[in-house]
């Protein structure tokens, strides 16, 4: 992780962060209810990523998330949503 302080996402991206997840890898998953979307941090990277969810796209098909509250990645990379 950057020690410098480095912000990589502001209060205008997240809204409403539920849950943060960090795995093996340093890699730090945090989930947002208001943007119905799971984030995904890597190590030294500065570009977070949408790993679930389609931004500030609520709904209940196989893309969508509703108010996601907390995340978990089992060690083959599986990423694990309560919705």
């Amino acid at each position: 992780w950057n020690s410098n302080g480095v912000t990589i996402l502001n209060s205008s991206q997240v809204r409403h962060p539920a849950s943060i997840y960090l795995d093996a890898s340093d890699t730090l998953y945090a989930t947002d209810e208001t943007r119905h979307v799971v984030w995904k941090f890597s190590k030294n990277d500065f570009n977070p990523t949408i790993v679930a969810g389609l931004l500030s796209v609520p709904g209940s098909n196989a893309s969508q998330l509703l108010h996601p509250r907390d995340v978990d990645v089992d060690r083959n990379g599986n990423i694990y949503v309560t919705d």
